[in-house]
């Protein structure tokens, strides 16, 4: 039975007998198979989303986070959560999204926090969920200040609280976040958080739309509707 080292020489072995995809590619694949972590997950997303191979993108993802590469981490977990190129295994996925997330990277924060809310590899955890989702947001990641503003619009896992909602969403709107953009004109619309101004708020909620915001496409015509009847 091989070892782990074993294991590997014969990847390298392997691997040196196959020429890249592209001659473009060969300094890349190069530089991958000397041991550059930040090569080998450059050479894994290049071959996952350019050649749609991810089987051939797996183990070039895991070499990265064998040597504890952040981005290598991170990309494993996604590929261990998605399956792609292996069996799914989000135990495992929860353990390296938490272990690039400690060390700073914001979107396996974001990630970690949507781990424990849905129960991936773990039992939900609001609490847990919260207090990763806030750590994203709060380093400025847009789609984390999205989230924070729906948990607090809803009560889940803290205190229902309108104004704290809007002031994530108005974050998230600030960076191009259609669907913070979408919210945002709800609370104008309802007064929820801020001064109430339905023409202000389906106004915003029209933009929305026009950003390409799946949630506004869903759900502006609820609010039309309740504009065009006279109250």
């Amino acid at each position: 039975m091989q070892n782990n080292e074993e294991t590997h020489q014969q990847f390298i072995s392997d691997e040196l007998q196959i020429p890249a995809r592209e001659a473009a590619l060969a300094s890349l694949k190069l530089a991958a198979l000397s041991g550059n972590a930040e090569a080998q997950v450059d050479y894994a997303k290049t071959l996952h989303q350019s050649f749609d191979d991810a089987a051939a993108a797996f183990p070039w993802m895991e070499r990265a986070a064998s040597q504890k590469n952040v981005d290598g981490m991170y990309g494993l977990a996604l590929f261990l959560h998605n399956g792609w190129g292996c069996a799914p295994d989000q135990e495992r996925s929860l353990a390296l999204m938490r272990a690039a997330a400690e060390a700073g990277n914001v979107w396996a924060q974001f990630d970690v926090g949507l781990y424990y809310m849905k129960g991936y590899g773990c039992q939900p955890d609001m609490a847990q969920a919260l207090e990763w989702i806030t750590k994203a947001a709060q380093a400025g990641l847009a789609s984390a200040q999205y989230e924070l503003g729906v948990l607090y619009l809803n009560g889940e896992g803290v205190a229902q609280d309108f104004k704290e909602s809007v002031a994530w969403f108005l974050k998230a709107a600030e960076q191009g976040n259609a669907d913070a953009i979408f919210y945002l004109g709800t609370a104008f619309y309802d007064g929820l958080g801020v001064e109430k101004d339905p023409v202000r708020g389906l106004d915003i909620m029209q933009d929305a739309v026009k950003l390409g915001s799946s949630v506004a496409q869903r759900y502006i015509h609820k609010f039309e509707e309740r504009s065009s009847t006279p109250s």
